[in-house]
């Protein structure tokens, strides 16, 4: 026969190890939260997402670009230099003002994700 005292201390043990992975879970899901998924995000995802969007509401985003230059075509490409994130982005508006190529290059231990 088990004494009262000795079947208390089982069931709090197994409670006090039921919070503690709820407590965990809850901070490994708030963390992930927190990092705002950019982990998810692929250099080329990124660049993708202004893919057919004015090349106005990109600078309204950005800035002015560190250079802007206009092509034979009348096309125009802006560089954008993301020094924080050693990355640089072109990208390419056709004579309309709508992005329709980017490109971008990624420095030493640098990556393009937002930031």
């Amino acid at each position: 026969m088990s004494s009262p005292l000795t079947s208390r201390w089982l069931p709090v043990t197994e409670r006090t190890l039921w919070r503690k992975r709820r407590r965990l879970t809850a901070g490994l899901c708030a963390t992930a939260w927190l990092s705002g998924c950019g982990v998810l995000i692929s250099n080329d995802e990124f660049g993708l997402s202004w893919s057919g969007k004015p090349l106005a509401q990109l600078t309204q985003a950005w800035g002015q670009p560190a250079a802007q230059d206009l092509q034979a075509d009348g096309s125009s490409e802006v560089r954008y230099d993301l020094k924080e994130a050693r990355c640089t982005y072109w990208f390419t508006a056709d004579k309309a003002g709508k992005i329709v190529a980017y490109r971008y290059e990624v420095g030493q231990w640098g990556s393009c994700k937002p930031v």
